[in-house]
């Protein structure tokens, strides 16, 4: 490498620290201004099995755990509630077709 190569290669690295340095600060900005909005606003605390539930239920999307304590996850609710309108659909195409 010559110095010109040199001197280019360097304030290529220097742009590219610049816009990590500035990525970084923005990025701790905005968790910064998410944490101060999660403290203003109060929440219930939450039960040592709902926090697992939601870790679970992030991680795992069949957790044989879940039900096992009784809880179910969002997506059995929604297969639950898709059944029951099925159901409820049935029933109104019998009294339409009678």
């Amino acid at each position: 490498m010559d110095i010109p190569q040199v001197a280019q290669f360097l304030s290529r690295n220097i742009r590219t620290r610049m816009r990590v340095k500035n990525m970084m600060r923005l990025i701790c900005s905005k968790c910064a201004t998410s944490a101060r909005k999660r403290m203003a606003t109060p929440e219930q605390p939450k039960s040592v099995l709902q926090v697992v539930a939601n870790v679970l239920e992030r991680n795992h999307k069949k957790s044989v755990f879940l039900r096992n304590v009784g809880m179910h996850t969002k997506r059995s609710r929604m297969s639950a509630e898709l059944e029951a309108e099925k159901r409820e659909n049935a029933k109104l195409r019998l009294i339409v077709s009678i």
